[in-house]
């Protein structure tokens, strides 16, 4: 089974419309909803342990925002995002069967899901 590691409920529909037009069939099973940026990076997570405890999941992504630096040094920023959600993965021992994808604006490396999609429409 493969999972999606998202933050919120309007994520989680973005994510879905997107499987859909790409034609990849997902269920609300295969989609973890981590609630905000900052539950990705605590080991002790909930939902990190039914995933360990899991060995059905055999592939995970992990989708989050990059939000914006000048609002969170640590977490804030495409590459702030990058580093910790790396180190956590790593952490976890998930290396292995995992890789993650940073909404944002690529230009500025700062923004959320929407901020990608609004840039996306534009081109269209």
């Amino acid at each position: 089974m493969r999972i999606i590691l998202h933050e919120g409920k309007d994520d989680k529909k973005y994510i879905k419309r997107i499987c859909n037009y790409l034609e990849i069939q997902v269920t609300d099973e295969n989609f973890y909803e981590m609630r905000d940026k900052s539950t990705f990076f605590k080991e002790e997570n909930e939902i990190y342990q039914l995933i360990k405890a899991n060995s059905r999941i055999s592939k995970m992504l992990f989708v989050l925002d990059a939000d914006y630096k000048t609002n969170d040094s640590v977490y804030g920023g495409c590459d702030n995002a990058q580093r910790e959600i790396l180190k956590m993965i790593e952490k976890l021992g998930l290396s292995d069967r995992s890789d993650y994808y940073i909404t944002c604006d690529p230009t500025t490396k700062n923004g959320y899901f929407e901020t990608l999609f609004s840039l996306v429409f534009q081109m269209i």
